[in-house]
């Protein structure tokens, strides 16, 4: 019976592990500068950038399994984030809508998703994804962190 439970237990972290993905690569800034011609709102003191497979992400997202159901408890869906010190790091996520079903149905294209770090229990995740890019703010005993685009037009460069 143990050995069973042993087994049962290293199957499913395998399959956890193997089910994470990463969709971000460290980029060099003078690339996007040479892609974009638009002005930048927002340019925060201390910064890394990265390129984003957007298209790859929101297909990914789609199996994302939604907050407070059964299928949160059965499906894991884990997401790779970069973080500020150039490593990333591993969240657990869920789809958790926050707009009323009424305009999230006017408004398909608009998703929210909370994210739990798997390594650091005080590490919450809040992004959303739409037709203007991934943003996310990252929550932790340490501080919080943003995730935004490089420029509002462009939906792969952070």
């Amino acid at each position: 019976m143990i050995k069973n439970i042993i087994n049962l237990s290293l199957l499913l972290f395998v399959v956890t592990q193997t089910n994470a993905q990463s969709f971000w690569k460290k980029s060099d800034e003078s690339r996007f500068q040479l892609r974009s011609t638009e002005s930048r709102s927002i340019i925060p003191d201390k910064y890394q950038t990265y390129t984003l497979d957007f298209q790859g992400l929101k297909a990914y997202l789609k199996d994302a399994p939604m907050e407070n159901t059964e299928s949160n408890n059965i499906t894991t869906l884990l997401l790779e984030i970069p973080m500020p010190d150039g490593k990333t790091e591993m969240f657990k996520v869920v789809e958790s809508p926050i707009m009323e079903s009424e305009i999230a149905a006017r408004y398909p294209g608009i998703k929210s998703y909370k994210a739990f770090s798997v390594t650091d229990k005080s590490k919450l995740m809040r992004f959303s994804l739409s037709v203007n890019g991934f943003h996310a703010s990252v929550v932790s005993l340490s501080g919080e962190n943003y995730i935004d685009p490089y420029s509002s037009e462009n939906v792969e460069d952070y």
